[in-house]
């Protein structure tokens, strides 16, 4: 008994000290209140605006700002174009390489849109490329007598010169279609 009263009077101090740190954490400083709490708190406090008046003397400013931007503008007596112009031109040969650029991608979107056209509309190859030709022996030997394995040089000829033909005709048709 005296083990239980000892351990829940310490969980009982541990638990009041947790629960004061969060209040102390959970304080809020906001609004004119404060952390001690024997204090009232206080009213919000005057603020001043901050922006001054626009004054005569800040819109007669406007007036030699304004001259000096018209003279700046305003061409020489010979016809040369004044600082502020050919520094507006500086920014002009952008133009020039954004329309290379864009005639390029466009170049390259018809050449792959071309490219995928050709391979989507041909047709695939028949032909199975094998990693090794003794596949064809491989599994059960139905029928075939014991040390016989077959002679597969005619039959892979055979499909080599089938797949050969195959190609030229495809090459053919291309060449025809890229003449019309």
């Amino acid at each position: 008994m005296l083990a239980l009263k000892r351990g829940t009077a310490s969980s009982a101090s541990r638990a009041r000290s947790i629960i004061q740190r969060a209040r102390q954490r959970f304080a809020s400083t906001e609004h004119g209140e404060t952390t001690n709490h024997s204090q009232h708190p206080t009213g919000p406090k005057e603020e001043k605006i901050g922006v001054r008046p626009l004054y005569p003397s800040d819109s007669l400013g406007i007036i030699p700002f304004s001259l000096m931007v018209y003279q700046l503008s305003r061409p020489s007596e010979n016809g040369e174009h004044n600082a502020l112009t050919k520094l507006i031109e500086s920014y002009s040969d952008y133009r020039d390489r954004w329309t290379e650029r864009n005639a390029l991608h466009t170049r390259m979107a018809e050449q792959a849109a071309f490219d995928r056209n050709l391979f989507q509309s041909s047709a695939g190859t028949k032909m199975v490329e094998l990693r090794f030709p003794e596949i064809f022996n491989n599994g059960a030997p139905w029928n075939v007598p014991a040390g016989h394995q077959a002679n597969l040089d005619k039959l892979i000829a055979h499909y080599h010169k089938q797949n050969r033909d195959e190609e030229e005709r495809k090459q053919q048709a291309l060449a025809a279609k890229e003449q019309k």
